[in-house]
């Protein structure tokens, strides 16, 4: 950041010191394990608890919530599930998705404070749409609800007077310039900057970053373009990474994805040829497969292998691949497009299958399972994989 934003950013953290002394004789929390909060801001990492009107902090302090605080589950006549109270126009601009669900993608109301129902007409609210929130200087607080899952490109972009916003343990995607310019929200320790319990910017300048303690995701880019980057260490507790979040890091050399990811992104490596290891046509980071040579036939992957990424073997010539036993989550796309695959050997240790990891595998006949019909019935198979699901099982499969 420019001195000159450095220079604003200390003044207002004394000023908020000055004030949390003059109003309370309890200690000042701890901002390197708060997880929304660095060095350099004063922005509190709160979680919400809903049923007490409170939030707690990492320290275990209690902030106020807003008065009446309640986020409301709107039923199909907008009544609230919860409480009976009935919608009122608060400037939410509500835009209904393909899938039947709602995402938020505009803000037209004046209120400093916003709090986005769980449901609205009845149907979840899942997302934040692009550019949503953007520009709005007049927001101070958003208080998300746990049914969202992303938050697209630029939401809160240029939101300057923004000092906090809940992010939802059920989100697992954080577009590009989601909180750019949101100096008051932004808090930077050791390079990397974060918002709530996420990683979204670095330094280009940082060189070995280790991620906060309670770090749950990495936005998309988050790491874009860091030329001088060598070393990164995440720690258990990361579930998502996001796509291009390390894309072009060319010095990157050493990273460890924790045994809590479930989901890594497209392009998440992209450039990054220092760190990815290819075998057999496959290319991997850590334990994960990330790309793959896009003529490869028949493929058997690393016995170590944990997780197949998104898109990762996406429209690669396969006709045949062996996934051993240990790998336990196959993101979306994984093997989109493959129209030579015939067979695929699924190991019983896999979890979940995401949306359109086998999609248009036209030619995919059969599935060789290592576990029984009910071990199968169990994965948690997402939606667009008809291929995988009307091809022929065959169960108890000895690799």
């Amino acid at each position: 950041m420019k001195v000159r934003n450095l220079f604003v950013l200390f003044l207002s953290l004394v000023l908020c010191c000055c004030i949390l002394i003059g109003c309370s004789n309890t200690s000042n929390s701890n901002l390197d394990d708060d997880s929304s909060g660095g060095s350099n801001n004063s922005s509190s990492n709160n979680t919400q608890d809903e049923t007490n009107g409170a939030e707690s902090n990492n320290d275990g302090e209690t902030v106020d919530l807003p008065d009446n605080f309640h986020i409301h589950s709107f039923n199909s006549s907008n009544v609230c599930e919860d409480c009976g109270e009935s919608y009122e126009d608060n400037g939410l601009i509500f835009t209904k998705a393909a899938n039947d669900l709602f995402h938020v993608t505009g803000y037209v109301g004046t209120a400093s404070e916003v709090i986005i129902p769980s449901k609205f007409q009845g149907l979840p609210v899942a997302g934040i749409g692009y550019e949503a929130f953007a520009y709005k200087d007049v927001l101070v607080r958003v208080i998300l609800p746990e049914s969202i899952i992303s938050i697209s490109n630029n939401a809160f972009t240029n939101c300057e007077n923004l000092t906090y916003i809940s992010i939802p343990s059920n989100t697992t995607r954080i577009g590009n310039g989601v909180f750019a310019s949101c100096n008051k929200l932004l808090q930077k320790e050791n390079g990397v900057y974060y918002v709530d319990k996420w990683a979204v910017d670095c330094d280009e300048i940082a060189t070995s970053v280790t991620l906060r303690s309670n770090t749950v995701g990495i936005a998309n880019s988050a790491f874009y373009n860091c030329n001088s980057l060598t070393d990164v260490i995440l720690p258990e507790g990361v579930l998502s990474i996001c796509s291009g979040a390390f894309y072009n890091c060319a010095k990157l050399e050493n990273i460890n994805i924790p045994d809590s990811v479930i989901y890594i992104d497209s392009a998440v490596f992209s450039g990054c040829n220092a760190l990815i290891e290819s075998e057999n046509g496959v290319n991997y980071v850590d334990r994960w497969v990330v790309g793959c040579n896009m003529t490869v036939d028949t493929v058997t992957l690393r016995k170590n292998t944990v997780g197949i990424s998104t898109s990762a073997l996406s429209g690669a010539s396969i006709t045949q691949i062996n996934i051993p036993e240990g790998v336990k989550i196959i993101d979306r796309g994984a093997f989109n497009g493959c129209y030579n695959m015939v067979g695929v050997i699924i190991p019983k240790t896999v979890k979940t299958i995401g949306m359109g990891a086998f999609n248009n595998c036209d030619n995919l006949s059969t599935v060789y399972y290592t576990g029984s019909n009910s071990q199968w019935e169990s994965i948690q198979i997402d939606s667009t994989n008809d291929s995988l699901t009307s091809a022929s099982m065959v169960f108890n499969y000895i690799q």
